[in-house]
This record gives C-alpha cells, sequence and structure tokens, in this order.
C-alpha cells in the first residue's frame, strides 16, 4: 500500500517539479509567489490528471487475470507458506 500512495504521489508532484526546474534553470525566482500563483490550477489540474492516469494503468496492468484462484496462506511442516494467486 505504501508502494501505490508513493507512486501516485510521485505522479501528482510531477507537474509541480518540472514547473521547479523550468523557473530554476530559467533564471527565475523559484520562491516567489508570483511565479507560481497563475499557475497554480493548471499544476493542480495536470497533477490529477497523471494520478487519475496512474491509477487506471495500475489497475489495467498489474494483479492476476480474472480467472485466478487465491490460495490463502497456510501452515504446512511447520512452516508458513504465503498465499498465491494461481
Amino acid at each position: 500500500m505504501l508502494r501505490i500512495i508513493a507512486i501516485q504521489s510521485l505522479f501528482f508532484a510531477l507537474p509541480f517539479l518540472v514547473y521547479g526546474f523550468w523557473l530554476y534553470f530559467s533564471h527565475r525566482s523559484v520562491d516567489a509567489r508570483e511565479n507560481w500563483r497563475p499557475h497554480l490550477f493548471w499544476l493542480i489540474a495536470g497533477g490529477l490528471v497523471l494520478t487519475i492516469a496512474a491509477f487506471i494503468a495500475m489497475a489495467a496492468f498489474s494483479g492476476a487475470p480474472p480467472d485466478a484462484v487465491y490460495t490463502p496462506p497456510s501452515v504446512q511442516d511447520g512452516e508458513l507458506v504465503p498465499g498465491k494467486l494461481e
């Protein structure tokens, strides 16, 4: 779960990071509010679009096939056997 939160947070922050790098390399002040305020709506919208696209991509391309059978974890011969999808 932490991995998913980290990946989605990175996708949301990506437009802000790119814009911050652009400000830095164009020799503008990264700390000045007047450089961020006019673009804040579009940065948030871009972050949300990237986050939603990443959620859709993760749902479509990860996980087990729909006909997979789940075998729960069990103890066999004193050893813990993890659960799996077959």
